[in-house]
């Protein structure tokens, strides 16, 4: 699920508050789309599937996530990572940012 962030430079103040609010709403669907993989994941990880054929072998039912990441382990509570996200970037300022990328340890103070 590969996402792109365009950002243009503003001419006006009001656009640049404009930019930046459709900056922060596009990191938060990719937030709530990665929400989304991880509890159609939960589900289909702690239930078998309906077919004989996956009854017969004992599998269970392979999400989206499980077929990007097989290494995936169970996710036993829900993750609201739009909700997060939107918290910690009153915070942080994550969507403002034009210079430095988010990285892997930043964004791990979501889920603290």
């Amino acid at each position: 699920m590969p996402f792109v962030l365009i950002r243009e430079l503003p001419s006006t103040e009001k656009e640049s508050r404009r930019q930046e609010a459709l900056v922060r709403e596009r990191y938060a669907e990719v937030f709530q789309d990665v929400e989304e993989l991880i509890a159609d994941h939960s589900i289909k990880s702690l239930y078998r599937a309906n077919t004989v054929e996956q009854q017969e072998h004992n599998t269970p039912m392979r999400s989206k996530l499980k077929m990007l990441v097989p290494s995936i382990g169970i996710f036993f509570t829900p993750l609201p990572l739009r909700e997060a996200f939107l918290r910690t970037d009153v915070k942080r300022a994550i969507s403002e940012r034009r210079f430095v990328a988010p990285s892997f340890n930043g964004m791990t103070a979501l889920i603290r």
